[in-house]
């Protein structure tokens, strides 16, 4: 019963949709929903694999639960940032060290606003205004599982002051 619905649906607690050519597209899953304090429903699945698009971006984690706009936990691709901050005069040898200098925030806002923030793709709610930059990789057993996907609640916790300076 709890599995199976009435009708004999699989509830798996996937979320899919269904493209122009018929196949089925994973959007996320149903425990992860985000609900913004106006009533929408955002997947933050795909805003994140959109983000981690981007050479400077290595993890991310979309929050926003009852909040009026979604915020962004990005954790930057190191090397990728380093080589960036060598080129343009950027201060700086480790992740810590980059993540403080305006140059940076300055350089993730841009990707932020080139993925998703200017896509016309995410609706004006999938927006992500805010964002805080982490100095150290996500690791296997802690913020990620060992298929290497997001501990949600691990990451929430541990980095809930982070968070909740979005919302101040």
């Amino acid at each position: 019963k709890e599995v199976l619905s009435e009708d004999g649906w699989l509830n798996t607690g996937d979320l899919m949709t269904l493209t122009v050519d018929g196949e089925l597209c994973f959007v996320g899953r149903s425990k992860d929903t985000i609900v913004l304090f106006g009533g929408e429903n955002v997947e933050p699945t795909p805003i994140e694999e959109k983000l981690k698009e981007s050479p400077y971006i290595d993890h991310c984690m979309v929050v926003g639960q009852d909040q009026k706009f979604l915020g962004a936990l990005i954790v930057p691709n190191e090397e990728e940032l380093l080589n960036w901050a060598k080129a343009n005069g950027v201060s700086g040898t480790t992740l810590s060290e980059l993540i403080q200098n305006p140059k940076v925030e300055a350089l993730i806002k841009d990707e932020l606003k080139r993925l998703v923030n200017a896509n016309p793709a995410f609706k004006s709610f999938e927006k992500v205004p805010h964002f805080r930059l982490i100095g150290k990789p996500f690791e296997k057993g802690e913020e990620l599982n060992n298929t290497l996907k997001l501990r949600r609640h691990v990451v929430t916790e541990k980095y809930k002051d982070l968070i909740n300076s979005m919302y101040a």
